[in-house]
């Protein structure tokens, strides 16, 4: 007759596997001690994220704040990254002129590379100088209010020439939400000058920009991202034919001796350099990314 049941040995051996998967962890732990497992593993992931926390709020307040440790931070995002078409770099900086005062300097730099050409020359470079005095209001969420004047070329004469000027005010915030960081900046702008090869840059690019970093997205023991959106108006602050959107995923990873984050960028809009201000231009790149 043909067996339907295993063999006795078989049957030893599924008998001794279903024992090990129910019935041995409480055998060999006991269920306190895994209680005690259980604990121990929550109370570690709430001290991780309350460090993440901290760590990303001293970030914040180093970017955004007006009680630095130094004088010299970074002002927005430094990085550089590589497309099928091209390479894009930005290296920002600031600087406070006095230990009792809120007033800075800063510059902003833009290059635009066609490293895949012949001799591989620049195909833009922007400049960006501005000054601004900060203040430090009240309310806890928001960390500062910027108040300051820049101006934005191209550094090029003749037709090639792109230039303008604003007066702007900054609004600088930070929320928490559960184990994410998110640092709020929103600029609003009021044209000074415009150069004379680009009279229409404002029907491009508007009078207000917002940027959103929502830090630690996806936090685990290796990598942390970080999540860049970005959003400049159109004509009239309104339309969003015009303007540009960007967005970008930084990955930081967790005591690497490579310091520098991966960096994922997106970009649709105009003027992403000001040589082609009226032209909408689309690219991914991939690069590294600095700190804020």
């Amino acid at each position: 007759m043909k067996r339907i049941f295993p063999s006795s040995n078989v049957t030893l051996v599924i008998l001794v596997f279903i024992f090990g998967i129910f019935l041995a962890p409480g055998c060999v732990f006991g269920d306190g001690d895994l209680e005690e497992q259980q604990e121990k593993l929550r109370e570690f992931r709430q001290m991780t994220a309350e460090k993440r926390l901290q760590e990303n709020r001293e970030t914040v307040e180093e970017a955004f704040g007006a009680d630095q440790k130094s004088t010299f931070t970074p002002h927005h995002l430094n990085y550089g990254a590589l497309g099928k078409d091209d390479a894009l770099m930005q290296i920002s900086f600031k600087y406070r002129l006095g230990r009792d005062w809120n007033t800075y300097l800063a510059v902003t730099n833009v290059v635009k590379w066609d490293v895949y050409e012949d001799s591989s020359p620049y195909r833009d470079i922007n400049f960006k100088p501005e000054v601004f005095y900060r203040f430090t209001p009240e309310p806890e969420f928001l960390i500062s209010m910027d108040a300051g004047y820049w101006h934005e070329s191209n550094g090029q004469g003749g037709e090639e020439s792109r230039s303008w000027d604003q007066l702007f005010a900054r609004f600088n915030t930070l929320f928490e939400i559960k184990n994410i960081t998110l640092a709020w900046e929103t600029h609003l702008y009021c044209e000074l000058n415009t150069g004379e090869f680009n009279q229409d840059i404002g029907d491009y690019l508007g009078w207000w920009d917002t940027a959103f970093y929502f830090l630690n997205i996806l936090p685990t023991d290796i990598i942390n991202i970080d999540l860049e959106f970005y959003i400049w108006s159109g004509d009239n602050g309104v339309p969003f034919d015009h303007g540009q959107f960007r967005t970008g995923l930084i990955f930081k990873m967790e005591n690497a001796v490579f310091q520098p984050s991966l960096y994922l960028q997106y970009f649709n809009g105009y003027g992403e350099v000001m040589t082609d201000y009226d032209e909408r231009s689309e690219a991914w790149r991939v690069g590294i990314a600095f700190l804020y």
